[in-house]
């Protein structure tokens, strides 16, 4: 995970203080850059080639690149492109550049990973803020008099522009408990959607989508599907074990991390586990968090690592901490003592103490392949 911060239309702007915002997202390394029409501050997290020759960003013939991410498959991408491509670093991330002159944008459909990439290109005058197929990598954005701010998170973006709360979407997030991407809770600030890449030229800006999945209908036996399934599956998870600093998972003795650690040993037998031992929910329900991920561990002799936590930490800790983060409380304080909220929008909230419910204010993102391996059987 890093992080950036920039815009595009202006150079002449300060971006101290919006890096330093989110530079949890990258403590490694920090860095700013400017062109003759855009100022980008970068912070670095090191997986791959942890040397100065691994700082963003590489450019290529004028053509310049930031990443938020990892590209899976770079290491058979520099193979392929071996005759005109020497790296001068082992960044997942110099290829880009190449791989962009070379094929233009549709390069896009050669790469493998999750990410959130920042293309200029100084030749033809464009900007490209692109999005991984289904979105893993965040990437916002905020355009306003020809120019184009954008970051990894809003609070970023909120440190250089007078955002205002998006009454609408606010409720629509209290009603529905998400907020639909592209949305997010400030007005005319968007993320960019999975899939899509976000065009500027001529200060103007277009969203294209770039990755649509394809439907092919099998006549493979069952047998042969679930081989195929295995095969690609392990192969995912040997190469996202790609990375020079130590590599481990949360294991909840669930059927997806279970299986993620089990098929990750056969690659790498140096690997890191950890499982949150939630106090007292042996009371609600048999905890099965604890007991198979150090059985496992144990079996395949893991690094594992028990962490307790308890429901007060949660209730309480939780979203005292998530306001201090996401800095929405004066904005909801705002708008809920001047009743700007449609009442039956309004969630269990205490305008004066700002105490959410639970049940209201968490959101567990499920990024996992629970689905996928039919863990959730009744669904």
């Amino acid at each position: 995970m890093c992080g950036f911060v920039g815009v595009i239309g202006i150079n002449d702007i300060d971006l101290n203080s919006a890096q330093d915002r989110i530079k949890h997202r990258g403590p490694d390394m920090q860095n700013q850059e400017t062109g003759k029409n855009w100022k980008v501050a970068f912070n670095r997290l090191s997986i791959n080639d942890l040397s100065e020759n691994g700082m963003q960003p590489f450019s290529y013939e004028n053509i310049t690149v930031y990443m938020n991410g990892e590209i899976f498959n770079f290491i058979e991408l520099i193979e392929e492109e071996e005759k005109d491509f020497q790296p001068k670093s082992h960044s997942d991330v110099e290829i880009i550049p190449f791989l962009f002159k070379k094929y233009g944008i549709k390069f896009l459909n050669k790469l493998n990973g999750m990410f959130a990439l920042l293309i200029i290109d100084e030749v033809e005058n464009k900007v490209y803020l692109v999005r991984d197929r289904y979105g893993e990598k965040p990437f916002y954005y905020h355009f306003t008099n020809n120019k184009l701010y954008f970051a990894s998170e809003v609070k970023a973006l909120k440190t250089i522009l007078n955002l205002e709360i998006d009454k609408i979407n606010l409720q629509i997030n209290f009603t529905n408990w998400f907020l639909p991407q592209p949305l997010t809770l400030y007005k005319n600030t968007f993320n960019v959607n999975p899939g899509c890449y976000l065009e500027y030229f001529n200060n103007q800006i277009q969203e294209i989508r770039w990755y649509k999945p394809e439907i092919v209908k099998s006549n493979d036996s069952e047998e042969e599907i679930a081989k195929k399934f295995i095969n690609l599956y392990k192969d995912a998870i040997r190469i996202r074990l790609r990375s020079d600093v130590s590599v481990g998972a949360f294991l909840s003795g669930g059927l997806d991390s279970t299986s993620i650690a089990k098929f990750a040993h056969e690659y790498q037998e140096k690997f890191y586990t950890f499982s949150a031992n939630i106090v007292g929910k042996e009371q609600f329900e048999n905890n099965t968090d604890i007991e198979i991920p150090k059985k496992l561990s144990k079996e395949l002799n893991f690094k594992h690592t028990v962490i307790d936590l308890n429901y007060q930490f949660y209730n309480e800790e939780m979203t005292k901490e998530a306001f201090e983060r996401i800095e929405l409380e004066k904005d909801i304080r705002r708008a809920l003592e001047n009743n700007e909220l449609e009442p039956y929008f309004q969630p269990k909230i205490d305008a004066k103490n700002l105490k959410i419910t639970p049940h209201i204010f968490y959101v567990y993102t499920v990024l996992e392949n629970d689905f996928l391996l039919c863990a959730y059987f009744f669904i």
